[in-house]
């Protein structure tokens, strides 16, 4: 699950045009707040769904949605783009659920990490790996006591050395009198040395090697508004190659097509064997 930033500054008259928070820049500025989800293997990432978020404050709101039926799925679309994102958050995995997408976990950023959260994740029937923000208004239940992160990792006698994580607890994220075992684990910020992160899975039976899935996470590239990450190099190579030919062909000019022709092939050779194109 990834949250990012869309900015229209120049805009009026966009619907739901919303004057939202940048975390990035720590200002206000117009625009939309994105929130898509999508599968990972660890390499690969591929969006599934995802949604333009305004606000729920009808204050922030520029424009207001076109009147529409209630029936239709733009109005539905609508309604669900002046939600929360936490509520956005978990009527994706409700599609995703729905079309029976092959998921184990849900790895998200501390922006929806919270006890609520991962009741309602669990619910749906996914587990849960995500950050936990430091604070001391959120607690866990360990040893019978509700705690915060900080005071827990106080308490207990961290790892020497240098090894990827200092601790590694055993807490209850409770809900309304629901429990859930869970597992948090204590990493070292590589940004600042001195400080560190929590990572907490729903997910019991792993180990402390839950940390290189947040480092999955992290090279995950950020969703733009073009999808080129997606495409090898040599795809796009090829695309450049095709765009070239239809600017020759339809300006009418001296077509250099031995010198495409040398260049489509030097592309294909890197990516099929040798034999699978035989050239005159």
């Amino acid at each position: 699950m990834r949250k990012s930033f869309s900015k229209r500054n120049r805009s009026k008259k966009v619907e739901l045009l919303a004057k939202v928070y940048d975390h990035a820049k720590h200002a206000y500025k117009f625009g939309f707040r994105m929130l898509t989800l999508g599968w990972s293997d660890g390499s690969t990432f591929l969006p599934v769904s995802s949604v333009l978020l305004s606000s729920e404050n009808k204050k922030n709101r520029i424009t207001e949605a076109t009147a529409l039926d209630k029936r239709t799925v733009g109005y539905k679309r609508r309604q669900l783009s002046m939600q929360k994102g936490t509520s956005a958050m978990l009527e994706l995995l409700k599609q995703a659920k729905n079309i029976a997408i092959p998921a184990k976990y849900v790895l998200y950023d501390s922006w929806f990490s919270s006890p609520s959260s991962i009741h309602a994740v669990k619910e749906i029937g996914y587990d849960v790996i995500a950050m936990v923000k430091n604070t001391p208004k959120m607690f866990f239940r360990y040893n019978g006591e509700d705690m915060s992160l900080i005071a827990i990792f106080n308490k207990n006698k961290k790892r020497r050395g240098r090894s990827r994580y200092l601790l590694s607890v055993m807490v209850d994220v409770v809900k309304d009198r629901k429990v859930i075992p869970a597992k948090v684990v204590y990493v070292r910020n590589r940004n600042r040395r001195k400080e560190y992160l929590c990572i907490i899975s729903s997910d019991t039976k792993l180990d402390e090697n839950v940390f290189p899935f947040l480092e999955q996470k992290r090279r995950i590239p950020r969703e733009s508004s073009d999808l080129s990450h997606l495409f090898p190099r040599g795809i796009l190579l090829i695309l450049f190659i095709l765009s070239l030919h239809h600017y020759f062909c339809a300006h009418k000019k001296n077509h250099p097509f031995s010198f495409l022709r040398t260049l489509f092939y030097a592309v294909f050779s890197s990516i099929f064997p040798s034999n699978f194109f035989n050239f005159p």
